[in-house]
């Protein structure tokens, strides 16, 4: 977990004049390798995936998401290891080896891919350093695009992150301001 203003300048770029995100977006929890969880007022929780640019944010088309302690508990409580590692070009997980490798991260560090941004091949252990995470953060999402996804539909992509929504498609729920 996080104090929001951390990596409030990288949230800001991220999110500016993203139609649903932009001015109401902070960022919650940093994972070891990059990842970052963000709570939305109007559409709850979202997690970053810097080695896939996506950005799940399962409850924008929900019309009666789940309360936010709710969401909360299940999304980021719970979040399963699987979903925050990440993987070598041979498939194997990389967390456990960096850690061993690179020794635990100081706060406000992750683990990051040199060089910037990660492949979505993934990564060889000996191609990442200790870094401070809002540095690679921003290294990272001033050179990619970021599309916004709910994986638990059919397609999974729903547009690019600052982008508006595809004419014809699916748009975001309309509602109120969560806690």
């Amino acid at each position: 977990m996080i104090v929001p203003s951390m990596l409030g300048p990288v949230t800001s770029y991220i999110f500016e004049g993203d139609p649903d995100l932009s001015g109401d977006t902070h960022a919650i929890a940093l994972g070891g390798l990059g990842e970052v969880a963000f709570w939305s007022r109007r559409h709850g929780f979202g997690f970053l995936a810097p080695g896939l640019a996506t950005l799940d944010m399962p409850y924008i088309l929900n019309t009666a998401p789940p309360p936010a302690d709710e969401q909360i508990a299940l999304d980021l409580l719970n979040f399963p290891a699987a979903g925050i590692e990440a993987f070598a070009p041979d498939g194997q997980p990389v967390f456990d080896r960096l850690v061993k490798r690179l020794k635990p991260l100081p706060f406000g560090s992750i683990y990051g891919t040199t060089p910037v941004p990660p492949p979505l091949e993934g990564t060889s252990v000996e191609h990442y350093v200790v870094t401070e995470a809002t540095e690679w953060l921003e290294a990272v999402y001033t050179s990619i695009n970021i599309t916004l996804v709910d994986w638990s539909r059919e397609p999974a992509e729903l547009r690019r992150v600052g982008q508006p929504w595809p004419k014809g498609g699916p748009v975001a729920a309309k509602r109120g301001d969560q806690p």
